[in-house]
């Protein structure tokens, strides 16, 4: 009986691994297509024929806030504030040559915030 007990809970172990990789691979490939759908987005919105409020419409799904300052008569600061981390993110395979094996997201911000002459 224990020998089955100890069978079993290797296979029980070996299930969990193979569950979690199945799961993994699966995020791994809604991420490619989110990724894939979302440059194929980007590079319509710089179309001259799509109207201007579909880029608004847009915008907003992204967009949280829009703070502008002036910092004096020539420099102004512009505030995007987006409802998802998408400024400066990164991602870290585990292994680069099989990104199936999972990856890190690295600093990421909601925030960028960029300062401009008036000329």
């Amino acid at each position: 009986m224990d020998r089955l007990d100890v069978e079993l809970l290797k296979l029980k172990s070996n299930e969990e691994t193979i569950v979690n990789e199945i799961s993994s691979r699966h995020q791994n490939s809604q991420w490619t297509d989110w990724l894939n759908e979302w440059g194929s987005r980007l590079d319509r919105m710089n179309d001259p024929d799509i109207k201007f409020n579909d880029k608004k419409t847009f915008l907003k799904t992204i967009v949280d806030k829009i703070i502008v300052k002036s910092k004096d008569k020539l420099q102004h600061e512009l505030s995007i504030k987006f409802k998802f981390p998408y400024v400066n993110d990164e991602l870290i395979y585990n292994d680069i040559n099989d990104k199936s094996k999972g990856y890190i997201l690295k600093d990421f911000s909601f925030k960028l915030s960029v300062i401009f002459l008036r000329v």
